[in-house]
């Protein structure tokens, strides 16, 4: 504006200027001249024009270099959403491997149980039958050679000595058919024997086939948690700050209490951060912590799915919910397991803690959404960390390497509620 009205003015002055230079001549010029003054004008406003055009280009490179981080940041997400989904298809896929081969692990092992019941029971017959005949095994050696003079070494009348010879053939066909029993016994305990070897080799082999598949499981999810992790991220901070507070919980209860308190604080942070940077003028990292905040605020899964899953982990059910203890009723689930088995996501969401926690050992709170949160503890080792989303199905960790027992309890804010339900 002030260089639209300043041009024609100096024109003018200019024009002024030389029309009184005609008229008078090129007499001696004052230093408050009116052609001074033009040109003074008129560098001012040159200068005022480059001025506008520096800040305009100032604005535009600003604004272009905003917009392209943005434009990167968007394709980054774009990427990391993929590759997250990738991956979590991939662990459930190797999620349903494993659960088949525990499931044909389950039933081979079912069979060697049974095949060894059977060895044992028909050795324990064989030691019958041995332990009956072994006091008549030498009578009837001496009367299998020797009949006659059996006879003759005890007198006795004609019809006895019929009889006794009966007896002979009687008893010499009894332990005949002893004998073969034995004989076939002895022949089905060596095909028993064969076959638990076979089945023993099939079950080392798909054992092994499941530590491979489990510690692949286990890879994706860490390879899930580093996509999701993001550089200068103050949601991870906030994730950070839930799993801190956690840590210091004095029990569970307090713990389920300070994750929602936490949560809010963080929340509160990252509000207040989004407000101070759009108060700089740092509208792209403003808005991407908008967009954190918005995240965090979300719910976190679906809620746990009635029917549509199965036991976090492979093996027997030693207490049952509500099932009477020395505590009183039980707040949870606890199974017994074999060493080293997989613990696997019972609904989709996000880890609010995951760690060391108490008398729990390793444990992991994982948030299903709709304040519904299962609480897994007696790990061994854990494959998944505090702030990582995931699927069902996923690989949380494994047990002990010697076995144990896996604690699972579903909590519905700040009560536990029955879990069979959901699992």
């Amino acid at each position: 504006m002030r260089l639209r009205f300043l041009w024609p003015l100096a024109v003018l002055l200019a024009g002024g200027a030389q029309a009184a230079s005609t008229r008078h001549g090129h007499g001696h010029r004052r230093a408050d001249s009116p052609k001074s003054s033009a040109h003074r004008a008129l560098n001012e406003a040159q200068q005022a024009h480059a001025a506008l055009m520096r800040q305009q280009a100032a604005q535009a490179a600003l604004i272009k270099q905003r917009q392209q981080a943005q434009t990167a940041a968007q394709a980054r997400a774009r990427v990391d959403a993929v590759r997250t989904q990738r991956f979590s298809a991939q662990t459930a896929a190797e999620t349903a491997q494993l659960q088949a081969t525990q499931a044909k692990i389950d039933a081979l092992q079912a069979n060697i149980d049974s095949l060894t019941q059977h060895q044992s029971e028909i050795r324990a017959e064989m030691a019958q039958n041995a332990a009956a005949l072994r006091p008549l095994l030498p009578l009837a050696e001496r009367m299998s050679l020797y009949p006659g003079a059996a006879l003759i070494a005890a007198p006795a009348q004609p019809r006895q000595a019929v009889q006794g010879l009966a007896i002979m053939a009687g008893f010499s066909t009894l332990a005949e058919r002893s004998a073969e029993k034995l004989d076939r016994q002895e022949a089905e305990l060596a095909a028993n024997q064969k076959d638990l070897n076979a089945h023993q080799e099939q079950l080392d082999a798909l054992r092994a086939t499941q530590k491979a598949q489990r510690d692949a499981s286990a890879h994706q999810t860490k390879i899930a948690a580093a996509v999701q992790t993001k550089a200068e991220s103050a949601a991870e901070r906030a994730h950070a700050a839930v799993a801190a507070a956690t840590a210091q919980a004095a029990d569970l209860q307090d713990a389920i209490a300070r994750i929602e308190q936490a949560e809010a604080s963080a929340q509160a942070r990252l509000d207040a951060e989004a407000r101070e940077l759009q108060r700089r003028h740092e509208i792209a990292k403003a808005n991407h912590v908008r967009a954190q905040a918005a995240a965090l605020a979300r719910a976190a899964g679906p809620g746990p799915s009635q029917g549509h899953g199965g036991a976090p982990v492979a093996g027997s059910v030693a207490v049952s919910w509500g099932q009477s203890t020395e505590a009183g009723p039980a707040s949870g689930m606890t199974y017994t397991t074999a060493g080293g088995a997989s613990v696997h996501a019972p609904c989709a969401g996000r880890v609010d803690f995951a760690g060391d926690f108490r008398s729990f050992g390793q444990m992991l709170i994982l948030d299903c959404g709709r304040r519904y949160r299962f609480v897994l503890s007696g790990l061994g080792n854990l494959a998944a960390q505090s702030g990582q989303s995931i699927g069902k199905g996923a690989t949380l960790g494994a047990m002990p390497a010697s076995g144990g027992r896996l604690f699972v309890q579903l909590r519905a804010g700040s009560r536990s509620v029955d879990p069979r339900p959901f699992l």
